[in-house]
């Protein structure tokens, strides 16, 4: 007898999960939170920049000065400085010797500007205090703007810039013109600030953002934007 042939069971589908492929480096890295790293603004730091403005190197390579830092820089008890070292005395009681390099700035001057050399041999103009003197990479520190959400950074840069003019922190309304600012450069500043005032959350609270945080940075350059 022929053999009868029954029906074929349905075959059910089951919709598979999308596999997304992480390349192996970005597997292996280590990635920390910046909630947990420290914030730049907030750290004691040492600028070379400062000491070369203030001349507070010697003028030869067999000069050596000491200073009384603690006025500056809490955490230092003494400073000393040469053309190729700067020593830190810590409050501890710990020190902590930093090679410094001059750089040789072109042009018809050819100055000099000094750099740290950190422990891991990076050259940087500020070195940051976390246990000791270090870089921004060792310190792996974060800057404030880094720190908040980006729909908060206008008001970070606001709150900078009302400081710059010399504005009080919680005062609202735009800051009267300081002594001395050109009125040209002042339009321009009033004209920024009110592109990040129309920027602004509904919500702002600052509660993370220290007093030293919310001071400006940076000289605001206030050029002319060119013209397409």
């Amino acid at each position: 007898m022929p053999r009868r042939r029954g029906r074929k069971p349905a075959l059910t589908i089951v919709p598979r999960k999308p596999t997304i492929t992480i390349p192996p480096q970005l597997r292996r890295a280590r990635r920390h939170k910046k909630s947990n790293r420290p914030i730049l603004e907030a750290l004691p730091g040492l600028d070379a920049r400062m000491l070369a403005r203030e001349r507070l190197f010697p003028g030869d390579w067999f000069g050596r000065y000491s200073y009384d830092f603690a006025f500056i820089v809490p955490a230092i008890a003494r400073l000393t400085l040469t053309r190729g070292n700067a020593e830190i005395m810590h409050r501890d009681g710990r020190r902590q010797t930093i090679p410094v390099h001059w750089n040789v700035i072109g042009g018809a001057v050819r100055s000099r500007r000094p750099t740290f050399v950190c422990r891991c041999g990076r050259r940087a103009f500020r070195l940051y205090l976390v246990g000791s003197f270090v870089c921004r990479v060792c310190s792996r520190g974060v800057y404030a703007c880094q720190a908040c959400y980006s729909a908060h950074r206008p008001a970070l840069q606001s709150i900078r810039l009302r400081r710059f003019m010399g504005a009080w922190a919680g005062k609202t309304g735009l800051p009267p013109r300081p002594m001395c600012m050109p009125w040209v450069t002042y339009t321009r500043l009033i004209e920024r600030l009110r592109k990040l005032d129309a920027q602004l959350p509904k919500r702002w609270k600052s509660r993370t953002f220290s007093d030293r945080m919310l001071l400006p940075t940076v000289q605001y350059s206030t050029q002319s934007e060119r013209r397409l």
